[in-house]
């Protein structure tokens, strides 16, 4: 079975595809991690991404793979450095150039096409990535709620933001991910919402095993 899982920024999609595909023993893909990986390179090797040869040249230079929670960039796992307040505040730039999100889709597919029983999360794959999905998941909350949620997560990792920086930065993102011209953030007809405001994590993940379930 191929399960998409979208959403907006904050929503939990990460951590709700991990941990059902751990439940129902499928591979799990973060997408967004390959977008957060291009975007560390970005800002590392100062990369101008408007110049459409050097762009080309990053692209076809970067050997991206995920393995579980592990993100490796040319050989390195960059995980630790993937998922920073620097990286949330660039990252939509990057989502949003057409020639980017075609190599990356190119390289999702592949993905894809190789796991027999895939949970691949992200913002296009219902729509672009793997529109061929038994089940397509959008995973959503309110946007104080995926605020609060990033605000702790930050914490977490010793990292320090306002609830109100932080939730500036996701309403920007969301803006970005929806209004962007090629392959934007949005629900296809035959997406199930699951709105997880208030709901722990069990709750969620019951009621998504459920549809499961009732899909085979």
């Amino acid at each position: 079975m191929k399960i998409a899982l979208d959403g907006p920024a904050g929503a939990g999609k990460s951590t709700l595809a991990k941990a059902l595909a751990k439940r129902c023993g499928y591979t799990y893909i973060n997408t967004g991690a390959l977008y957060r990986a291009f975007t560390l390179k970005m800002l590392d090797e100062n990369i101008d991404i408007e110049n459409e040869a050097v762009l080309l040249r990053a692209l076809e230079d970067s050997v991206m793979k995920i393995e579980g929670d592990n993100v490796y960039l040319n050989g390195e796992n960059i995980k630790d450095r993937i998922y920073t307040p620097q990286i949330d505040q660039n990252i939509s730039k990057v989502a949003c150039n057409r020639t980017i999100r075609q190599h990356m889709s190119e390289m999702q597919k592949k993905m894809a096409r190789e796991t027999e029983n895939v949970i691949m999360e992200g913002r296009d794959i219902a729509t672009v990535v793997m529109p061929e999905a038994d089940i397509k998941f959008f995973v959503t909350a309110s946007v104080e709620e995926r605020a609060r949620r990033r605000v702790k997560q930050n914490e977490e990792k010793n990292i320090f933001h306002s609830f109100e920086e932080t939730l500036k930065d996701i309403q920007y993102r969301d803006e970005k991910d929806t209004q962007r011209e090629f392959a934007p953030l949005m629900m296809t007809k035959d997406s199930i919402v699951i709105d997880n405001t208030g709901k722990t994590l069990e709750e969620t993940i019951e009621e998504m095993i459920c549809i499961m379930q009732e899909k085979k």
